[in-house]
């Protein structure tokens, strides 16, 4: 399972948002009465929204801003040899995934501040921006890690011994 969000980081960060909808939409129909911000006030969910919106739109630059940083790496041994990598690929989809996830809360969040003003509040937009929030933000640190791990081996020298023994004797 691991080895397979390995290979899909896209894939395996959209089946935990909607996995985390899921959860959040199952624990709002067997549990009685409102769940999450539903419970808030409706001026203080507004605002509530408002906060989750300002932070998306903080994730979702980070998410463009390391994107655009990778592409720009200048042209060395060690950055060519990550970009031939499976890495360099997979960062780059879990990036602009991130990015999309910031979107869905941005839009959910001005949507929620619209039209999310009564008393009994839409459970399922707070499960759709909640879900996409949680799973962004730790979206995010794996892939802050990984950017890291790159950053630190970019300037390292090419390994000599790399490639011997593959070839025909």
């Amino acid at each position: 399972m691991l080895d397979w969000a390995d290979e899909h980081p896209v894939g395996a960060t959209c089946a935990l948002a909607v996995v985390g909808f899921v959860g959040l939409h199952a624990w709002g129909v067997v549990h009685d009465g409102p769940l999450l911000l539903a419970r808030a006030d409706p001026q203080k969910r507004i605002e509530i929204y408002g906060q989750l919106a300002a932070t998306a739109v903080a994730v979702l630059g980070i998410s463009l801003t390391v994107l655009a940083i990778l592409v720009a790496l200048p042209e060395r041994p060690a950055v060519a040899e990550i970009r031939r990598s499976d890495t360099w690929p997979r960062l780059q989809g879990l990036l602009l995934t991130i990015a999309l996830l910031a979107l869905i809360c941005v839009l959910s969040a001005h949507l929620g501040s619209a039209i999310d003003d009564g008393p009994p509040g839409h459970e399922w937009l707070e499960q759709i921006l909640l879900s996409c929030a949680v799973v962004g933000v730790l979206a995010l640190v794996v892939a802050g890690v990984t950017f890291w791990l790159i950053l630190d081996q970019a300037d390292d020298p090419v390994d000599p011994s790399k490639g011997r023994g593959e070839g025909d004797c």
